[in-house]
């Protein structure tokens, strides 16, 4: 009786999962119900389902977290209206929500950074009440952004080789520099930001090294090396999280020193 019982209720949630997709499909006032409903059943999925629903929100994720057009009841998820007082600025606003410029320049149509008007209003995501953590599955190769417990974004990615695995644990974000210098691990040769040989696609996400050093020389990072097709979803970094430069580029724009980091089997 209690095996049917589940069966029941994972059949009504699929269906129910089903008709939020298509309703969030046709109307960006259905993307935020959406985005709460798989928040809440994403962690209740065996591995194989919830890697299938993870990349199916995706897309709907990057048009709620990553785009200027409007959604209705938005500030569940962390969107909120934030209106610009005198002498603001967006680096005062930003601080103000531990985001970035760039963030609430890819939130807001017609923003110029530079004509900021009193009483104007602004589409911000607040992760200073609520702040932001990474999760990387070493298993699925995929790296997920929580806001609490509302997922942000999915994202698909490779990992490091058999000698030298993406460490297991936890750590925070140390640093986060665009156009960095690279360091190749293996010849110690050091490339500057625009020579062709810097792999790193001009971002660098930096690991705390952790208490057993582990994470040193650790990070997230875009991947110019070889298409995206050779090395995604596979291991093959010196431990390292790599991105597609798409990707990266929209990570970059959220991940802010101090947030957390977890990386799983």
């Amino acid at each position: 009786m209690v095996i049917l019982l589940m069966a029941t209720v994972v059949t009504v949630r699929g269906a129910s999962l089903n008709d939020s997709f298509a309703a969030a499909a046709d109307d960006r006032a259905a993307l935020t119900p959406l985005i709460m409903e798989v928040s809440t059943v994403l962690p209740t999925l065996a591995q194989d389902e919830a890697l299938a629903l993870a990349d199916r929100v995706a897309p709907f994720c990057r048009q709620l977290f990553y785009s200027n057009l409007p959604a209705a009841d938005s500030s569940w998820v962390g969107l909120v209206t934030h209106r610009v007082a005198p002498g603001e600025t967006p680096v005062a606003i930003a601080r103000r929500y531990r985001c970035s410029v760039e963030l609430i320049a890819r939130l807001n149509a017609d923003y110029d950074p530079r004509g900021l008007r009193i009483d104007q209003t602004l589409t911000v995501l607040d992760l200073a009440t609520v702040p932001l953590e990474i999760i990387v599955s070493r298993s699925s190769y995929r790296m997920m952004l929580w806001r609490g417990s509302h997922l942000i974004g999915v994202f698909r990615c490779g990992l490091g080789r058999d000698r030298s695995p993406t460490p297991l644990g936890s750590t925070n974000v140390a640093m986060c520099v665009r156009n960095p210098e690279w360091r190749d691990p293996d010849t110690g040769k050091i490339f500057k930001p625009q020579d062709k040989g810097n792999v790193l696609g001009g971002y660098w996400i930096g690991f705390e090294h952790g208490p057993t050093a582990q994470f040193k020389g650790i990070g997230i990072h875009g991947f110019t090396a070889e298409s995206s097709d050779v090395w995604l979803e596979k291991n093959g970094s010196h431990g390292c999280v790599r991105l597609t430069q798409e990707d990266i580029s929209w990570v970059f724009d959220l991940i802010r020193p101090g947030i957390r980091v977890t990386i799983r089997e």
